[in-house]
């Protein structure tokens, strides 16, 4: 009986962590990229996280797979998952708030639903379900509406992250689908191997002349988001594809919001209106929506 309960209750503690760590690094990639450029910060994030997680897997003696179908999927999320999205993402935020671009990034479930309806068996898209994220974006909307600023410069950052979002989603539910037959830490290892090969490649070829200034602060961004933020949580969210379904797990992009202004005004003084409280309210209304969905028959 206890093990069967903490079996149920382990994949909400590491969903709820998951939620917190992905809510704090909207903080230290905003930190980060005020000492360094997009997709050099962006791969070196990456490749210290593969560091930290291929000497994990060499220590636990865990073997690659030697299929060729695997190492498709796992070059194909590498691509998907970590290079498209973390590119874009980090150039667009250049242009905007971290606010507005937590909400474009919070497009990501509907792209989810939508992959998953078609992709996996199962996952089909209902009407509580576009009705709870709705509900949860409307949230993430009121909480940043003092935030949500479109200038001519923010447009195409805009732009990309929404794209990030989508190409994200994808991913998201294509590892989904194969998590069963990869081992998750391998998946991700190689994944990130491949984000931080392409990502450091595009900045040597386009940020040459970009200034690099690494003091305390700015390391202590990399760090965090490499260890924290990317080796343990793409680690746990591929661990969680094999016990949630992919639509719920999307839905950390509307809680991470919440951490974030609560994190910016526990370590940085930002002031907290009602419109955090209303928006706060309308996400978890809106999660639960999700969440109470029975499975279609």
């Amino acid at each position: 009986m206890a093990g069967s309960r903490s079996t149920e209750i382990l994949p909400s503690v590491v969903f709820g962590s998951l939620c917190f760590v992905w809510g704090s690094t909207w903080l230290g990639i905003k930190v980060g990229l005020g000492s360094l450029p997009p997709f050099l910060f962006a791969g070196m994030r990456f490749i210290i996280a593969w560091a930290v997680l291929a000497a994990w897997l060499l220590a636990r003696r865990i073997q690659f797979p030697k299929d060729k179908g695997s190492w498709e999927v796992m070059l194909f999320l590498g691509v998907t998952q970590m290079a498209v999205p973390y590119a874009l993402t980090f150039w667009g935020e250049q242009y905007m708030t971290a606010g507005l671009t937590a909400l474009l990034f919070a497009t990501l479930p509907f792209f989810v639903a939508a992959f998953a309806h078609f992709l996996v068996p199962g996952e089909r898209l209902t009407s509580w379900k576009l009705l709870g994220m709705l509900v949860s974006f409307v949230g993430v909307a009121i909480i940043f509406s003092r935030e949500l600023m479109l200038t001519s410069s923010s447009f195409w950052g805009g732009v990309a992250v929404v794209a990030a979002a989508g190409s994200a989603a994808c991913a998201n539910v294509v590892g989904k689908r194969y998590s069963e037959s990869i081992n998750s830490t391998v998946n991700v290892v190689v994944q990130m191997g491949v984000g931080a090969v392409l990502l450091i490649s595009a900045g040597v070829a386009l940020e040459r002349s970009y200034p690099i200034n690494l003091d305390p602060t700015s390391i202590f961004a990399v760090l965090y988001l490499s260890v924290v933020g990317s080796a343990f949580a793409f680690a746990a969210l591929y661990w969680l594809f094999t016990r949630m379904e992919v639509t719920r797990i999307s839905l950390f992009t509307f809680i991470t919001p919440i951490v974030a202004v609560i994190l910016g005004w526990v370590l940085l003084g930002e002031r907290v209106d009602l419109n955090v409280a209303v928006g706060g309210v309308l996400i978890l209304i809106g999660v639960v929506l999700v969440n109470r969905t029975p499975k279609a028959a």
